[in-house]
Parts: structure tokens; sequence; C-alpha cells
């Protein structure tokens, strides 16, 4: 990740800070979506869609596949 200085240093600590963040957002009343990241195939697609690997990618990631998974449950 270009940015991986942003990142929290273990997965760990990131992953306790997504489900924190998680939870405030499904206590606000919205619904969530955990978008899971092959590092792989999402370094792939951002070369293949013309993304930088950073933050800004893996909300495109994640926004995409929230939406794939609701248009399958609404066919």
């Amino acid at each position: 990740m270009v940015d991986a200085e942003r990142l929290p240093p273990t997965f760990d600590r990131w992953q306790k800070r997504a489900q924190s963040i998680e939870a405030e957002r499904q206590a606000s009343g919205l619904t969530t979506f955990r978008a899971y990241l092959d590092p792989q195939q999402f370094v792939a697609w951002c070369a293949a869609t013309n993304r930088n690997v950073d933050a800004q990618a893996r909300i495109d990631w994640a926004n995409a596949a929230a939406f794939e998974h609701w248009r399958d449950q609404n066919r």
C-alpha cells in the first residue's frame, strides 16, 4: 500500500479500530457491510482500473463489493 504509514502497525490494532467504527455506525442506525480484501486481487484490480493502491482505492473496493452484494440480494 502506498499509504501504509497511515494504517495501524498491526492487523489486531487495525481490526479493533475497524470494529469500533463499525459499532459506532451501526449504533447510529447505519447499515454496515464487511468487504474482504485479498491483497493480490486488490493490487490487480487497482492496476486494471488505473488506481493507486491507497485509501481511496480501498474505499472504492469496499463500495463495489457492497454494491455487488446488494445487487445480488435484490435480484
